[in-house]
């Protein structure tokens, strides 16, 4: 596990900052080296340019028995590599020691053609025989070429940002003062070339990036020795390693899966280095950890390194429960803490037994760490710092869990006392379980979906899980953990272990279909989700993890972290951070008490009304809002005169406030129809849908691993997009602050340019040109800086709306307010020109809401 720095300048030599050095150094604590370059190139112009070359790195060692120090270069000091990786296997071939001088000399060949594609196409290939995590940022000497990526899967955090002109890649950020950080995607190699970079013409000012997708094994499999696997699910409907597609222990199935995963375990549990002694207080300090919440996954993990490991090397299991104050308020002195009554530390105080009676000659040490809500608060800034440029309600909960999890300091138990002292773990690596879920079928909607198209539907879902893995996230995850320099590591993620079990037919992996009992006597009967799995778990010994249902928490799997957090907990991550207002509520069934019954009553009407369509095609709830707001703008309309002759900028404002409502009300309907529409397309549920009046769609509730509410892309949750009423306040309030400035703007216009019998279309015109020149481009710059900065955003998104969007929304308000205000001017009395506009704006404010959303939507991490 590494930290990377790089810049690249075209004037000087960037520093590293000093707040990012130290969140490096927190993630490799054994070395810290930069080192400069200055690369001149002479493109064809002639004139020679100067590129100052910038390279950071700290260590955390893991590999081998000395630190090798990074930036790492050969003799010549020319070519240098920042790699932060795991390269467990190249070229088929397991790798024994430290692995950074191995990839140097894989990334530093010379090829006899030098073109930009074939050094590309060539090195692509190359490094797509490198079985493991990894993030890299490689200069090459010889061809002024810098190279950087990610690894297929994305396990390694990479960002990058220009920032006054300079390039910066970095493993972490500190948050949005540093700069607009981006995650560099994990679908191939990057490449800057220097002689390209000092072109005029460069798309990417002052440097231009080019790209080379990876070599996967689907792509002439017996041409190449990429170990990369194509992300695509068998389609076999029979069974592969036998003829009776009903799973039970004894199966040669199970013994394969056994086989392949211990592989995969075995080169990340072995030969870890001995932890530094300050890191331990007990005898024998550990080496390995898990993330442990007594599920399958981890359990299964946590068995199968019982048997590589010596007997005598402790293993610690890492469970984590977070305070919640209500519920802690409530409990009775003499009874268990709300920790205890936390359903993963339920669960991993039963698999932590159930551990000590099938292998109690292990160590096993079960460190409780218990979260107060108060010292989460202390952490809370540094989790949104090092989860950025992520910013949902989802990615901090996700991210606290593993924050958290990743210090492993809590209560230890041991086989002989529970909770006995305080314990840190001295573990430098860590073992998740995620992607078993993906692999063999974990997921609530799998049955769903099974239930629904049977075999061909399971197997279209479980493709579009598989191919989405690399969207997971990885790197927000990497940066969490590595803060307490430590390293996850994933066996199921072990890319020849991905590729057995992508090979493996579904039958074969699961039991849908098959006969199952809540509390079976044998193998045969175990639950159906991820059956595979619990065999070899019952094989093993474990038979109350291999019949444990899944919950809807399993801290060794990804996105159900964020559903261990208490109610409450998460109330107050939204309310203390303007940024993460994306709050989710799943826990509410279980905290009814916490909400008065007419709130209930309220949310469960909205889910109601959010979850139908009219004709299958337009949402209930946002026809009934549109509904009320255009009742309400009959009623103005009746007594316009009337009020307005009282109160004129009164009237206005509430007039223009609803009018404001209903133009977002059309844009958010307009949104819902389209995600309607490709929903549609991407549903492969293979259930006929009714077109009558109202229709409803029945979608189970995914408690385990929902796709992210807000992501419309997601083909599973066929529900319209929840009405955004806080967007729609916010586009009311706009046009009731903005009347009173209008109402005096048009009567600033009629008392300079009168409508005289004689001057009235001359005056006219000059009213329109006044309009459009002056007040035009000064209102719609209000409007995107206050919609920016009631959406939580700051200077630097301020800014960056401007420069995406302005220019186009101005240009569009040329071509359509001249014409409108010459006839508002010309035609229409003064106290109806504000109402006029308003009107006409609908249809405008409908057009700003779809440009201000979407450009809210690409500013979103995936």
């Amino acid at each position: 596990m590494c930290g990377i720095l790089f810049s690249l300048s075209t004037r000087h030599s960037v520093e590293p900052d000093a707040e990012i050095l130290t969140v490096l150094q927190r993630r490799g604590p054994d070395s810290t080296t930069s080192l400069t370059r200055t690369a001149s190139v002479t493109p064809d112009t002639g004139s020679s340019k100067q590129f100052f070359l910038s390279f950071t790195s700290t260590v955390l060692a893991l590999r081998g028995d000395t630190v090798v120090k990074q930036p790492y270069f050969d003799h010549t000091g020319q070519s240098i590599l920042c790699w932060n990786g795991e390269a467990w296997r190249i070229a088929g071939e397991s790798l024994t020691g430290n692995d950074t001088e191995q990839v140097f000399s894989l990334l530093d060949q010379r090829t006899p053609d030098k073109s930009l594609s074939a050094y590309l196409a060539n090195l692509a290939a190359r490094l797509s025989t490198v079985a493991g995590p990894y993030a890299f940022v490689f200069f090459d000497w010889t061809t002024k070429r810098i190279v950087f990526g990610r690894d297929f899967l994305g396990r390694r955090s990479l960002l990058w940002c220009i920032n006054d002109g300079n390039l910066l890649i970095c493993s972490v950020s500190t948050g949005d003062s540093s700069g607009p950080w981006q995650e560099v995607e994990a679908d191939g190699i990057y490449c800057i070339e220097l002689n390209a970079a000092s072109k005029p013409d460069s798309q990417m000012s002052p440097f231009e990036v080019s790209k080379q997708p990876y070599d996967f094994r689907y792509a002439a499999r017996w041409q190449t020795c990429s170990v990369l696997p194509f992300l695509t699910v068998s389609k076999e409907t029979g069974c592969k390693y036998g003829t009776d597609a009903n799973i039970t222990a004894d199966k040669e199935v199970v013994s394969m899966v056994h086989t392949q995963l211990s592989d995969a375990l075995r080169a990340r549990v072995l030969d870890i280095p001995e932890p530094p002694c300050e890191t331990h207080t007990l005898p024998v300090g550990s080496r390995l950890a898990i993330l442990f919440s007594g599920g399958l996954d981890c359990t299964l993990l946590a068995r199968l390194a019982h048997d590589l490991l010596p007997v005598n090397t402790p293993i610690d299991l890492l469970n984590v429960a977070f305070e919640n104050p209500r519920i802690h308020k409530n409990l009775a002195e003499d009874g268990p803490s709300a920790y205890e009554l936390c359903p993963d530390r339920v669960t991993g105080r039963a698999s932590f037994k159930e551990l000590l009676e099938v292998c109690p000659r292990r160590p096993w040490r079960f460190v409780a760490c218990n979260i107060p809500y108060a010292e989460f608060l202390e952490h809370r800034s540094t989790i949104v710092m090092l989860i950025y440029p992520h910013s949902t309600e989802m990615d901090l909960s996700i991210a606290c869990a593993l924050y958290f999890a990743a210090r492993g300091s809590g209560l230890l138990s041991t086989a002989e006392q529970v909770d006995i002292t305080s314990y840190s773990t001295s573990a430098r690596v860590l073992l998740s379980g995620l992607g078993a879920d993906e692999l063999f079928a974990g997921y609530t909607r799998h049955y769903t979906t099974y239930s629904r198209g049977g075999l061909s539907a399971l197997q279209a879902e479980l493709e579009l899980d598989i191919g989405r893995l690399s969207k997971r996230n990885l790197g927000r995850d990497d940066r969490a953990t590595a803060h307490w320099s430590k390293e996850v590591r994933h066996p199921f993620l072990d890319e020849a272990f991905v590729q057995w079990a992508l090979d493996c037919p579904i039958v074969e992996k699961c039991g849908f279909g098959e006969h199952h009992d809540s509390d079976p006597v044998d193998s045969a009967a175990l639950i159906p989700d991820k059956k595979l799995l619990r065999c070899l778990a019952w094989k093993l010994g474990m038979k109350n993890v291999a019949k444990e249902k899944k919950r809807a928490a399993q801290h060794c799997s990804l996105d159900g972290l964020r559903y261990r957090m208490p109610l409450s907990f998460r109330i107050a991550l939204a309310v203390t951070s303007p940024r993460i207002w994306d709050v989710k509520f799943p826990d509410a069934r279980r905290h009814k008490s916490l909400a008065p019954p007419l709130r209930e009553t309220a949310k469960r009407l909205l889910r109601q009304l959010n979850s139908r369509w009219i004709f299958g095609r337009y949402p209930l709830l946002h026809a009934i809002i549109f509904l009320v707001e255009v009742t309400m703008v009959s009623i103005l309309i009746r007594k316009f005169n009337g009020y307005y002759d009282k109160r004129p900028v009164f009237t206005t404002m509430i007039t223009n406030a609803v009018l404001g409502g209903i133009a977002d009300t059309v844009a958010q309907t307009l949104t819902a129809i389209r995600v309607r529409q490709r929903q549609r397309k991407l549903s492969r549920s293979g259930v006929e849908e009714s077109n009558g009046f109202l229709t409803m769609d029945m979608q189970e509730m995914d408690n385990k691993v929902p796709w992210p509410e807000n992501d419309y892309m997601n083909p599973n949750r066929l529900k319209p997009p929840p009405f955004d009423f806080e967007r729609m306040v916010r586009f009311m309030s706009y046009p009731f602050i903005m009347s009173p400035v209008q109402h005096k703007w048009f009567s600033t216009l009629n008392r300079l340019f009168p409508m005289t019998a004689g001057a009235a279309t001359a005056n006219a015109f000059k009213r329109v040109a006044f309009d459009q020149l002056l007040f035009a481009p000064i209102g719609l710059g209000l409007f995107f800086t206050f919609m920016t900065v009631a959406e939580g955003g700051g200077r630097r998104a301020v800014a960056k709306k401007f420069q995406d969007v302005y220019i186009p929304a101005l240009k569009a308000n040329f071509l359509v307010w001249p014409a409108v205000q010459l006839l508002n001017f010309r035609v229409i009395p003064i106290q109806f020109q504000i109402p006029f506009v308003s009107t006409i704006g609908i249809a405008w404010t409908a057009y700003l809401s779809l440009t201000n959303s979407a450009e809210e939507r690409i500013e979103t991490p995936a």
